[in-house]
């Protein structure tokens, strides 16, 4: 009898022992911010993603973008946005995605306003299928429309083989 037992909990072991387990796959989130130094000759040199688990967060965009404008968890990274920035609008029609962020994002300038531009974007095209962002001013006026993929992220040009200041100059 305890043999027959030992036997029975010996095939219940192996059998355990067997199972495979398969775990669902953890969703994550792309965000998409600035390093604070840049890797030169990367395609992430400038901008990083950051992953973050989606299951701590709330499914709609408005949540999720308010996530990311919170900034990177990562010293590595930094948030392109100024304080005070926050949505004031999120929607989809058709093939773009509608975003209204406050006055403090639109009192940026030059390569802030275009490299928050572009974190943002890489960031909802990372999250949704469409193929344009549309950044809209507190007034819901247009500001900016990104299009996807039209970005470069590697300088793709042949090297200039150029030996400054050694040309001839020709004599007349």
């Amino acid at each position: 009898m305890i043999r027959k037992c030992f036997i029975i909990c010996l095939v219940a072991l192996m059998l355990m022992g067997c199972q495979i387990r398969q775990q669902e796959p953890e969703e994550k989130y792309q965000f998409y911010y600035p390093r604070t130094h840049v890797l030169y000759g990367s395609e992430e040199g400038v901008l990083a993603p950051e992953a973050r688990d989606a299951s701590t967060m709330e499914r709609d965009m408005a949540s999720i973008l308010a996530n990311y404008l919170e900034g990177p968890q990562s010293p590595e990274l930094y948030s392109p946005f100024p304080d005070g920035t926050f949505l004031t609008r999120v929607e989809q029609k058709g093939n773009a995605l509608y975003i209204g962020l406050s006055k403090p994002f639109f009192d940026m300038k030059d390569m802030k306003m275009t490299l928050a531009c572009t974190a943002l974007s890489q960031t909802c095209f990372s999250l949704t299928s469409v193929q344009f962002l549309v950044i809209l001013k507190p007034d819901g006026t247009n500001h900016r429309i990104l299009k996807r993929d039209a970005a470069f992220f590697v300088d793709v040009h042949a090297p200039l083989n150029i030996d400054i200041g050694t040309e001839l100059i020709p004599e007349e």
